[in-house]
């Protein structure tokens, strides 16, 4: 049986919480009421000058 380094279980470990917790908060972000829905976008029609 192949022993597993402990150093290598631990950088699995966090790189697999880093992973989750990072999409985790995204997703989190995306959909409180101050989210990316929320703002004004840059595809929002203001007037003035465009390449219409």
């Amino acid at each position: 049986m192949t022993a597993i380094d402990p150093g290598a279980l631990a950088m699995a470990v966090f790189g697999f919480v880093f992973l989750f917790g990072g999409l985790a908060v995204t997703l989190w972000i995306a959909f409180q009421s101050g989210g990316y829905g929320d703002g004004q976008s840059v595809d929002d029609d203001q007037g003035g000058e465009g390449d219409e």
